[in-house]
């Protein structure tokens, strides 16, 4: 985790993306942060705002000086992760003007009317946050400006469609390959109909499906070829859904084994809450437990009899094995003697590999032309 220097209009900051190993030197902004702050900056002094999807902290920190004292900026995320590189980066900027942080699925009651946006990767979860923004818009009778920026390589081809059905839009030029549009919601639109919750059952278990959730449309061919050859582990009380999205592969097991306590763990609120949704919408009697953290890094040592996983291979935009190698060391200090993880991941990301550097040994149990089960046993 290296600092590196932004420098941009309201001064110079050493920013860190915390959880990036010395071999992949991501920075904690893009050209598209860059081109927010500065547009920002220059055009809206002094005023209010609120900041969605800033992955690492980068918006957060450079603007926290932005508004008068006596206004309140405000700061809304999704992500376990981010909300944490937030404080690291204020804290090592020596920055005390904190704005006031919330969840993206909590209940926006802000004051500001002008918000900036990271662009995510998937459109649904920018339609959420549309809908959100254009009902505020409504309640407070006031016309809202939202700000979206993004990397052009990374935009969906839709997305100016998709902005148009909330309002109008104005691009800016094109800077370093980032792009920015003004979006003005009106007090009145007629907006789309709301995609999400939805609900879906797959092998016989309920679960809800979030804007923002792995999983939320359908099931991934990982996920069931997991399901389709779970080994018997009905001896396993403590469990664990490592990286749970919808629930599915912990409300399934939890199904099959009444007797097991399952904890679901997620950086994504959303996730979260989708599974503990899950657990009233299959009716179940398991003890449970959900937990938005990083990974397991608050769970006790030697607390687990089972991890079930399906792990991450990419973080935003960047692609790479760095998550699911700390996944994989967590559940190796979590697990009790004997426990066990399984996981499923594509086969061309060798997970076996690093599996027995770990536990020193890697059973597979199913694979595809694609995908691979796999068993490793705390020793």
């Amino acid at each position: 985790m290296q600092a590196e220097l932004l420098n941009c209009p309201t001064g110079q900051f050493s920013l860190v993306r915390p959880g990036t190993p010395a071999n992949m030197p991501l920075r904690a902004w893009d050209a598209a942060d860059e081109y927010l702050i500065e547009h920002t900056t220059l055009n809206f002094p002094d005023q209010a705002i609120t900041i969605l999807n800033d992955g690492f902290g980068a918006l957060g920190t450079a603007l926290a000086k932005h508004t008068h004292s006596e206004q309140t900026n405000y700061w809304i995320t999704d992500s376990f992760c981010a909300h944490q590189a937030l404080k690291i980066n204020l804290d090592k900027n020596s920055i005390s003007q904190h704005p006031h942080q919330l969840n993206v699925d909590d209940h926006w009651q802000v004051e500001a009317n002008l918000w900036l946006v990271k662009i995510p990767k998937n459109t649904s979860f920018l339609e959420y946050q549309l809908h959100k923004i254009a009902n505020i818009a409504a309640q407070k009778k006031q016309e809202q400006t939202v700000l979206l920026a993004g990397m052009m390589k990374h935009l969906p081809k839709t997305l100016m469609n998709t902005l148009g059905k909330y309002g109008y839009t104005v691009r800016e030029p094109f800077k370093k390959k980032a792009m920015l549009v003004s979006l003005a919601i009106p007090t009145h639109i007629k907006l789309p109909a709301e995609k999400y919750p939805k609900q879906h059952s797959f092998f016989k278990t309920k679960i809800i499906g979030q804007a923002n959730v792995f999983g939320r449309d359908k099931l991934d061919q990982g996920t069931e070829l997991l399901l389709n050859n779970m080994p018997m582990v009905s001896e396993a009380h403590q469990v664990a859904d490592l990286c749970c999205g919808t629930g599915i592969i912990g409300l399934n097991h939890a199904l099959r084994n009444p007797q097991a306590e399952v904890s679901f763990f997620d950086e994504s609120h959303m996730a979260v809450a989708c599974a503990q949704k899950g657990i009233k919408l299959n009716e179940l009697n398991n003890a449970a437990h959900f937990v938005w953290n990083d990974g397991m890094k608050q769970a006790a040592d030697q607390s687990f009899d089972l991890i079930l996983c399906n792990p991450p291979f990419h973080e935003q935009h960047a692609v790479g094995d760095h998550i699911a190698w700390r996944l994989f060391q967590d559940a190796f200090r979590c697990l009790k003697k004997d426990g066990k993880l399984i996981i499923v991941g594509n086969r061309h990301l060798g997970y076996h590999t690093k599996l027995k550097r770990i536990f020193n040994n890697a059973e597979n149990i199913a694979a595809n032309n694609k995908f691979v089960v796999l068993q490793s046993v705390k020793r």
